[in-house]
């Protein structure tokens, strides 16, 4: 039996790895102050994630942050 090998005209795994690379290289001199100011800025600029913060329907948006028990 012959294997067919048909070309991809999308590769989710090659462009996770490139957006993962993109980050790691704009923040691996951050301190984690840093870190989490850049953290909120590409939400804050991210369409998608406006749009799921005004969701009605989000039970995310609805939880309070719970802290780490110790």
């Amino acid at each position: 039996m012959e294997t067919i090998k048909k070309e991809k005209q999308f590769d989710a795994v090659k462009m996770m790895r490139d957006i993962r690379d993109k980050i790691s290289a704009e923040t691996q001199n951050m301190t984690f102050e840093e870190f989490k100011a850049y953290i909120v800025q590409q939400l804050a600029d991210n369409q998608t994630w406006k749009n799921v913060k005004s969701c009605p329907y989000n039970p995310v948006m609805d939880q309070k942050p719970q802290s780490p028990k110790g």
